[in-house]
């Protein structure tokens, strides 16, 4: 089957993605990661779009953006993983891609994921994914939200503030909130999003979204249309 053709819009929250191709890695080490996260700060800025959560491990980069504009976060991706590839190539003397394939991108229901995903980004080991081999080679935005350090990639979402009313409180929710992790059927939607390509929300959001595209934005009901009644 056809993948389905992207869709973007400004001002919305996309949740993108890209992984590697086993057995290769991404991150070797933290310089790396180092490299990773400045290439993002840059490009961010670059291409204005806002970077709310993240997470960059050996086998994947992924995070949550809003772009101001549609073509935002194609650029972007486009943008980090060429300018990293580069630099991590020449850092380890090879050549060729890292990526298994294109970025996938999701719009989301900020309103009822923001806080999910956010969750899910707070770490490999608290987030549903496979060990990666006792090594805690890792960077997310988990540190930024548990008032550890500021995070100059981070753009706050207007989400975060329903976690609290005060920076104490809403550290201690997010902390305990990525503590707790998620429900199976929480990670089951998220993980059939991002793999489907259909956005992440409820019929309402799927329904105002749909008006504004004429690519179909849900899945087509299984079986033939029905004839029309003869009268």
């Amino acid at each position: 089957m056809a993948r389905l053709q992207r869709f973007s819009l400004a001002k919305h929250v996309h949740w993108v993605q890209v992984s590697v191709s086993a057995p290769l890695v991404m991150v070797k080490d933290h310089e790396d990661l180092q490299d990773l996260w400045s290439i993002w700060c840059a490009q961010s800025e670059s291409h204005k779009v806002g970077v709310h959560a993240y997470l960059f491990d050996p086998n994947k980069m992924t995070a949550l953006v809003t772009p101001s504009d549609e073509h935002g976060v194609g650029a972007l991706m486009q943008s980090v993983g060429r300018q990293y590839v580069q630099r991590f190539n020449r850092r380890h003397h090879r050549a060729g891609t890292l990526w298994s394939g294109r970025y996938r991108s999701v719009l989301v229901d900020a309103s009822r994921w923001m806080l999910p995903l956010m969750t899910w980004m707070g770490s490999p080991e608290r987030s549903g994914e496979p060990h990666l081999g006792g090594q805690a080679l890792f960077l997310s935005s988990e540190k930024h939200y548990a008032g550890v350090h500021l995070d100059a990639l981070i753009t706050p979402h207007p989400e975060v503030w329903r976690l609290g009313n005060t920076p104490f409180a809403r550290e201690a929710a997010y902390t305990e909130m990525v503590h707790q992790g998620l429900s199976p059927s929480d990670l089951l939607l998220m993980k059939g999003a991002l793999h489907s390509g259909w956005p992440l929300g409820g019929a309402e959001f799927v329904a105002n979204l749909q008006n504004q595209t004429e690519r179909r934005l849900s899945p087509a009901k299984r079986g033939r249309p029905r004839k029309p009644l003869e009268s």
